[in-house]
Parts: C-alpha cells; structure tokens; sequence
C-alpha cells in the first residue's frame, strides 16, 4: 500500500496544482491594485525561473515549452497584453487558437525523448513552436474569413457548451488531449505526463474563467510552479535513484548511512552467480533479473529500505531493529526472490500478448537466488562503514555456506 502511494501521490499532485489556482482566483477581487499588477507580470518571472532550471539541467520540452508559455502571456487577453486593445471576434480567436495550439504542444511534446537544448532536436522544437507562433499571429491580425469559419464551425450534431464562448472544435482537441495524457500517465507513470495533465487542466480552466479578472496571469504562475516542480523532481530522480532499478541508488545510501543513530540493521545482498547468468542469457535478460530482485528487495517488510550498491549487490537497513529483528524479514524476502520465475523472451516472440495462443514450443522459465549477509549496531563508537563491512563479510559467509541463505 506504501508502494503505491509514494508512485502515485507525486503523480497526483499536479491536478492540485489548478484546483488551488481557481480556489486563489475567488479572492482575486480583494486584492490591492499594486497586488493586480504584481501577479500580472508573476507569470514572466515564474515560466524564466523554469527556462533557467530547465537550461540547467538539460530539459529541453520543459525549456521550450516555457519559452512558448512566456510568448503566450503576450498576446493572451488578461496577461501582460491588457494594454493591446482587441476587439470581442479578435478575443474570442485568440483563446480559440490557445484551445487548439497548447493541448497540441503538450501531447506531442510528452511523446518525444529528452533529446538536448541545442540539439538538432531541440532547434527542431524551437523551430516547431515558432511557426506556430508566428501562423496564430497572422491568422490573429488578418482573420481570413474562410480559416475562422471552418475552425469555428458546429460540426457535431449536439451543441457543446462546456467551455462558454469557445467553438467545439476547441472544447473537442482539450477533451482528447486531456485524455491521451492521463492514458500516458495511466500506462508510463512518469512525471512528464503527469505535469502535461496539470498544464492541460490549466489551460482549461483559464479558457473556462476567461471572463474573470486575473484568470490567465495565475494559471500561467501556476503552469510555470508545475514546470519547476517537474525539474526539481527530475533532478531528484537522476541524482538519488538507480537508472535501471528505479531504486535508491548509492548517492542516497551513503545520505541515509550518515544519518543513522541508535540502533540499526545492515544488510548487503548478492544476486547468486549473476556473471554466469548473464553470460548465458545475455545482459538485456540479467537487466530484467536486476529489476525483478531490486522490486522484491524494495518490498522488504519490517521497516527495511533497500538500495542497489553496485553490479549485482544492493543494501537493506532496519533503522531501529535490532539484528532478530531483522533476521525474519531477510529470510522471507530472499525466499520470495527463490520463488519467483520468469519466463524468457524468445527472439520470435511478440512483444505483445497475441488474442490467440498458439502452442508449441514449451517456454522456458528462470528464477535466480540471493545471498544475504546481516549486521547489526552493538557498540556506540561502531560506525556505519564498520557495520557495513561487517555485513559484507557476513555475505561471504553465506556464498561459502553453499549461497542462497541469510547469515549473520
């Protein structure tokens, strides 16, 4: 239960992020006039904090998609734009146009890789917003009748009325975008998508409150605040988590090991002859076994934290257990690990489930074992590298006592 709120509980935060925005918007009617203008011009500094974060640490979609969203704000009725007089067609494009351009960006900006700023990639993205710019800014100024009529034609037979004053052409591309997305965060879990579905629900919140004072200034702050979070957590994943295990990784041991006191339980881990098996079955099917044992090992009960030391090694510590303690949950999740079987991918086979299973060929199932050596805290001046190495020379004993089992 544990597991799964700390997977889903960050994926959930960005739908907070504009329901607390609506809840600011209530009493934006109680704000000072100096306060007006503060949040009108918040959003610039907020979305250039994010392009700097994002420079900084290589994210190019959250970079450029910040770039987009600070161009926006100036042409946006509400924004920064209040000065620009547009008439009630020209307003009803331009937010319009917002309803077809943003939900765009944003799903296909979640399907690309992370590919580099000044890549060619990246300019390609640059590039790629640019033109999108540039042909709503035209469209904006000229007003081709043919072009405004077909974008706001009624082409479906009920009357939609979601989103008042925005043709259903525009209601339509946000429903299914909104839905693409939440399917990307359903299936792939990542941040990425998850801060898309918070910026979609803000785009659609700023096209609904459109007629509120201050709508769009605050949905962009809270856009920008959704683009931060994504590059603080991002940074978070790729300094403290395991590439491939997606587990803690030694950064975040050695931090947990310097902050240990009292009573503890260290264990070191061995996955049983893995050289071997790698050599046989090849590193794609040893990369699989690593995540399989790194998700049992992360499952350990008895308040036990696991984290992959290196290779085929990983630590678990019991903060506040005493070696007895321990010892149970060692030895049911180095039994859980013997237990499990997995079968292997043949070079024919698909890589998705076909309707009809054909029978044939029996499929081959492999399991692995580990090898598990404890130490515990016994004396106030022992510290945390001693338990360890304790701990390293218990699982020796373990491999020389035939592997597989847990020793002390």
């Amino acid at each position: 239960m544990m597991n799964k709120l700390k997977v889903w509980l960050p994926l959930g935060l960005p739908v907070l992020m504009p329901i607390l925005a609506y809840l600011a918007l209530q009493n934006v009617n109680n704000l000072s006039a100096s306060q007006m203008i503060i949040i009108t011009y918040l959003p610039y500094l907020i979305l250039l904090v994010a392009v700097i974060l994002a420079y900084r640490f290589n994210q190019s979609r959250i970079f450029y998609l910040a770039l987009g969203f600070i161009a926006l704000q100036t042409i946006i009725p509400g924004g920064a734009s209040r000065q620009i007089a547009f008439d009630v067609a020209e307003t009803d494009l331009i937010y319009l146009l917002m309803a077809l351009l943003v939900p765009f960006n944003i799903v296909i900006f979640s399907l690309m890789k992370e590919r580099g700023i000044f890549s060619r990639w990246g300019i390609g993205k640059l590039a790629f917003l640019c033109t999108q710019f540039l042909g709503a800014a035209w469209i904006i100024s000229k007003s081709p009748p043919d072009l405004v009529n077909a974008i706001n034609a009624q082409f479906l037979p009920w009357n939609i009325q979601i989103i008042p004053g925005l043709a259903p052409l525009g209601v339509l591309v946000i429903a299914l975008s909104i839905l693409i997305i939440l399917l990307q965060v359903r299936i792939t879990r990542s941040y990425f998508s998850a801060i898309s579905a918070g910026i979609l629900l803000c785009t659609a919140f700023v096209l609904y409150c459109r007629a509120i004072n201050m709508a769009a200034p605050l949905y962009a702050t809270a856009i920008g605040l959704l683009m931060i979070i994504f590059v603080i957590q991002n940074s978070y994943h790729m300094a403290y988590l395991d590439e491939l295990t997606e587990i803690p990784g030694r950064r975040a041991l050695r931090e947990e090991m310097m902050k240990l006191s009292g009573n503890y339980v260290l264990a070191m881990a061995d996955i049983d002859f893995f050289k071997k098996f790698n050599d046989t079955y090849g590193h794609a099917v040893g990369d699989e076994v690593l995540r399989m044992v790194a998700a049992k090992l992360s499952r350990v009960t008895g308040g036990g934290k696991a984290f992959r030391y290196g290779g085929e090694e990983f630590t678990i510590i019991f903060p506040g257990k005493k070696l007895g303690d321990a010892l149970p949950h060692l030895e049911k999740v180095r039994e859980n690990i013997a237990q499990s079987e997995f079968s292997l991918r043949g070079k024919d086979r698909p890589k998705q489930k076909p309707k009809t299973v054909k029978t044939g060929k029996p499929v081959k199932k492999v399991s692995v074992t580990v090898s598990i050596g404890a130490a515990e805290k016994t004396s106030p001046s022992e510290k945390a590298g001693d338990i360890m190495t304790a701990a390293d020379k218990a699982l020796y004993r373990a491999k020389n006592s035939g592997r597989n089992r847990v020793c002390r």
